[in-house]
C-alpha cells in the first residue's frame, strides 16, 4: 500500500466528523459526567476536537473548521459549573476550583488549538481573553507540584509551559512560565526516560520532539536517545501489526503516539524501517479506532504531528533483522524471538527491565509525592524476566496484565508481580489445597530489584537468552532462560530461583491465559478468544485456530494447578507449577515448554510428552533433551554459574574438573552447551567454558598456555573462550585455531 502523509489528517478529519454528527448530545453527555465526577475530565476531550478542527481550518481554510474548533474550545470553558458548582465533589485535591483543564495532555491540543485560530479574525478579543484565563488557571497546579523528572508528565507540563509564554508573551507569569519550562526540560535532553510503558515513553518523546521545534533547539535529533527510541519501537513490532505492550498500556493504546513518533523518525534518519513500522501500525490500528469517543479523539490529533512530521520520499521496508535484544541490557532491557516479519510470523518479548540506575532523585520524588506504591517508577510494572507477549499463527497465545481497572485501584493490578508471566516468590509455604495464585496475593507494593542480562546468543538450531533477577528483599536471585527451538517452533523456558539465605520461601512460574484445559499431569491446552475490556472493541480477537500448550516435564517435588484471576479487565486463568524450599544456597528449578499448535496440526499430548526428557541436578543444573522426527536436542543449563572456580588466586581461575556437568551425551563446564544429533551428522555449541565432550571423547578443549599471575609468577592454566559453535568431528579430540568453524 503507497504511504501519504494526508491518510493522517483524512483519518483525524473522519473522527472529527463522526463526533460532530451528535455533537450536542455528546456535550451534554460530558457535561453530566462532569457533574458526577467533580472533575474536568469528562470535557478534555473537546481540547483535541478542537485541535484538529483548527488544524483542518488551516489546511484547507474552510470557515467550518474553524467555527467548530472556536465552539469546541468554547464549550470546554462553558462547562466550568459543571464541576465547580454542581458536582458535590467541588474542588480539586488541594482544595481550591478546579480549572476547567488539566496541565498536561488536554492543554496541549487546547494550546495548539488557539495557536492556530489566534490570528485568522475568528477570535473575538473576549474569547482570547477566556482562553488565556483558561489556560492560566491551568498552568497553575504546576507549581504546587511540577512532577519533575526524565518523564512524559514533566515533558508535557515543559512544553505547555513554554507554547503559553510564546503566545502570551505580555502575560504576567510569562517569564515564570518559560523559566518552569526550561528546569522541568533540563532533567529530559538527552536523558533516559525512567519510564517503561509503551503508552507513555512516546508521549515523553512527542514532547521532546514539539518542544525542540518551538525553542529552536537543533541538537535534539543528534543525540543518542531519540533514534534510540525509535529504533526499539521498531524492534518491538509484532505480527499483529502494533507494538508488544508493557507496562502501563493496553493492547495498540497510544497507538497515534508512535506513529508520530516514527514519522519524525523516519524523516530525520531517512529510516525505511521507521516508515515500515509506523504505516504498519496505522493499517492496523486506523480501522478499528473509527469511534466517536474520547479516546479516538486523542488518537486523531496526535495524529497532526504525524502529519506534520511525516516525509512521503521516505521508502518503507520491511526490517530484515530476526532475535535479538531490543535495543541492549542497560536501558532497554528486553529480548525479542522472532522468526520472521509477516503476519504468520512467531514473536515472543521478554521484558527483564528494573527501575535503573539513573535518575535516582526523580524516581524518589514521584515514590515520595505520588499515590503509587504498586509500580516501578515511572508507570512500568512488576514484570521483570516476563513474558510480555507471545503471538504464532497471527493469534495472541501470551500478552501482559494490562493497566489498571481505575484510577483508585490500591491493590496493585495489574502492576504487581502476580498479574505477570513470571516467577512468583513469597515467604513461607501455601496451605495444603491453596491456590498458589491466592498465596502470592499481597498488597501489590513493588520490591525494588536488579536485572542483569548474562547471555543472549543465536546458534544455528536454537536461540536462547538468559537474565537474572536479584531480589534482595526476598532473598532470591532468579534465573530466567528462554530458548527457542527453531525446527520445532517451541520456547523453553528454564527458570532456576536460588536462595540467599535460609529461612522458607516459595518461587515458581506462572502463565496467563483465557481458559485452560489439563491434557496430562503438568500438561495444559490453553486459548484467548479475546483480549481486553470493551474499551478496545475488536482489536485483539484470536480466530479459534491456535493454542498453546504449556507442559511442566519436572514433576517430582513440584506442584502444578490453575486458578482464576481478574487480568487486563476481565477474567483469565493463571496456570502454574510451585516449589518451596528453605536452606541458604538451594535452587529451585522449574522447565515449561510452550508449544504453539494449530487446530489442524496432528497433535497427542501424551506422544508430545513422551518427546521430552528433563532432569533437574544437584547445583540445579538442568539437563534438557528433545526427540522428534530423527533429530535429537541435548541442552545443559548450569545452575550455579560459580561452580568451576578451584583457586580464586589463580589467573585464569577456571578448572574442568570443578566446573563439568553431566547432562548425559554431553559433559561441559559451560553456562550453557547444547548438541544436536542427527542421520546426516551433529554439531554441537557453548557459551562461556573452556571443554565439551560428547558421548565421552572431548570434541572442543582450550589449549593451555602460561598466564602471570598476582604475584607477577607464571602458571599454566586455561582461559573459557565466551562462545563456539561447530560440528562434530571424529578426528577432531580439541580445537584446531586453524579449522574455519561455524561462527
Amino acid at each position: 500500500m503507497s504511504h501519504a502523509r494526508t491518510d493522517y489528517l483524512a483519518f483525524a478529519g473522519l473522527i472529527s466528523d463522526k463526533f460532530w454528527s451528535n455533537y450536542e448530545q455528546r456535550l451534554e453527555e460530558s457535561r453530566k459526567n462532569a457533574v458526577q465526577t467533580g472533575s474536568c475530565q469528562p470535557l478534555g476531550h473537546l481540547a483535541h476536537l478542537a485541535a484538529v478542527e483548527a488544524f483542518r481550518y488551516r489546511i484547507t481554510g474552510e470557515a467550518l473548521h474553524g467555527q467548530r474548533a472556536k465552539q469546541a474550545m468554547q464549550d470546554i470553558g462553558s462547562g466550568r459549573c459543571c464541576f465547580q458548582q454542581q458536582s458535590p465533589a467541588g474542588p480539586g485535591e488541594n482544595g481550591e476550583a478546579q480549572p476547567v483543564l488539566d496541565s498536561m495532555f488536554n492543554l496541549t491540543e487546547y494550546l495548539r488549538a488557539y495557536e492556530l485560530l489566534e490570528n485568522t479574525g475568528l477570535l473575538s478579543p473576549v474569547d482570547k481573553a477566556h482562553m488565556q484565563m483558561n489556560i492560566t488557571e491551568a498552568l497553575e497546579p504546576v507549581f504546587r507540584m511540577p512532577d519533575w523528572g526524565p518523564h512524559n508528565r514533566a515533558v508535557s507540563r515543559a512544553l505547555n509551559l513554554e507554547t503559553a509564554a510564546s503566545l502570551f508573551p505580555q502575560a504576567e507569569q510569562a517569564e515564570l512560565w518559560r523559566s518552569m519550562a526550561h528546569n522541568l526540560m533540563e532533567d529530559n535532553w538527552g536523558r533516559w526516560s525512567i519510564e517503561d510503558s509503551t503508552i507513555y515513553t512516546p508521549i515523553w518523546l512527542n514532547g521532546l520532539f514539539a518542544y525542540a521545534e518551538r525553542t529552536g533547539r537543533k541538537d535534539l535529533m543528534e543525540l543518542p536517545m531519540p533514534r534510540y527510541y525509535c529504533e526499539m519501537f521498531v524492534r518491538l513490532l509484532h505480527p499483529r501489526g502494533v507494538v508488544a505492550d508493557y507496562g502501563d498500556a493496553g493492547w495498540g493504546s497510544g497507538w497515534a503516539r508512535l506513529v508520530a513518533c516514527l514519522e519524525k523518525g523516519a524523516a530525520y534518519y531517512r529510516s525505511a524501517e521507521m516508515k515500515y513500522a509506523a504505516r504498519t501500525i496505522f493499517d492496523t490500528m486506523s480501522p478499528l479506532e473509527i469511534r466517536a469517543d474520547g479516546r479516538s479523539l486523542r488518537m486523531a490529533s496526535a495524529l497532526l504531528d504525524a502529519y506534520s512530521w511525516a516525509d512521503d520520499r521516505v521508502a518503507e521496508c520491511v526490517p530484515d533483522y530476526g532475535s535479538g535484544e531490543a535495543l541492549d541490557d542497560v536501558i532497554g532491557k528486553k529480548v525479542v524471538f522472532r522468526n520472521g516479519w509477516h503476519r504468520n510470523s512467531a514473536f515472543l518479548l521478554l521484558n527483564y527491565r528494573d527501575e535503573g540506575d539513573y535518575a535516582r532523585p526523580a524516581r524518589t520524588y514521584l515514590r515520595q509525592t505520588l499515590r503509587v506504591n504498586e509500580e516501578k517508577a515511572h508507570h512500568g510494572h512488576g514484570d521483570e524476566n516476563s513474558i510480555v507477549c507471545l503471538i504464532a499463527g497471527n493469534e495472541v497465545l501470551l500478552h501482559d496484565g494490562g493497566y489498571r481497572d481505575s484510577i483508585n485501584d490500591t491493590s496493585g493490578a495489574y502492576r504487581s508481580d502476580l498479574y505477570h508471566n513470571r516467577v512468583l516468590v513469597r515467604p513461607g509455604r501455601p496451605e495444603p489445597g491453596q491456590c498458589f495464585l491466592d498465596f502470592c496475593r499481597d498488597d501489590g507494593r513493588y520490591r525494588k530489584v536488579r536485572t542483569e542480562k548474562l547471555h543472549f546468543s543465536k546458534f544455528a538450531p536454537l536461540e536462547m537468552s538468559r537474565t537474572a533477577v536479584e531480589d534482595c528483599s526476598l532473598g532470591v536471585s532468579s534465573h530466567r532462560t528462554v530458548i527457542y527451538l527453531k525446527q520445532a517452533g517451541c520456547y523453553i523456558i528454564a527458570d532456576m530461583a536460588q536462595l540467599l539465605h535460609n529461612g522458607s520461601r516459595t518461587c515458581g512460574p506462572v502463565f496467563y491465559t483465557g481458559a485452560a484445559q489439563e491434557l496430562l499431569p503438568g500438561g495444559y491446552r490453553t486459548s484467548y478468544d479475546s483480549i481486553g475490556s470493551s474499551e478496545f472493541p475488536g482489536q485483539i480477537i484470536n480466530g479459534g485456530d491456535m493454542s498453546l500448550f504449556v507442559y511442566f516435564p519436572l514433576g517430582e517435588a513440584r506442584t502444578v494447578g490453575t486458578g482464576p484471576i481478574r487480568r487486563s479487565h476481565t477474567t483469565e486463568t493463571g496456570v502454574y507449577q510451585y516449589a518451596s524450599g528453605c536452606k541458604e544456597g538451594e535452587i529451585l528449578t522449574f522447565v515449561t515448554v510452550l508449544q504453539p499448535v494449530h487446530a489442524k496440526a496432528e497433535f497427542t499430548a501424551a506422544q508430545f510428552a513422551r518427546e521430552w526428557s528433563v532432569k533437574s541436578g544437584p547445583g540445579g543444573h538442568l539437563s534438557i533433551a528433545y526427540e522428534s522426527a530423527g533429530q535429537r536436542y541435548l541442552m545443559g543449563i548450569k545452575g550455579d554459574l560459580e561452580v568451576g572456580t578451584a583457586d580464586a588466586a589463580l589467573r585464569p581461575a577456571y578448572d574442568y574438573q570443578h566446573g563439568a556437568v553431566n547432562y548425559g551425551e554431553i559433559c561441559s563446564d559451560a553456562d550453557f552447551v547444547y548438541g544436536c544429533f542427527g542421520e546426516a551428522g551433529g554439531q554441537f555449541g557453548f557459551l562461556n567454558g573452556t571443554r565439551v565432550d560428547v558421548e565421552g571423547k572431548t570434541r572442543f578443549a582450550v589449549p593451555a598456555s602460561r598466564f602471570k599471575q598476582l604475584d607477577l609468577s607464571m602458571a599454566e592454566g586455561v582461559s573459557a573462550w565466551g562462545r563456539w559453535e561447530q560440528c562434530m568431528e571424529e578426528t577432531k579430540t580439541r580445537c584446531d585455531l586453524t579449522h574455519e568453524h561455524k561462527t
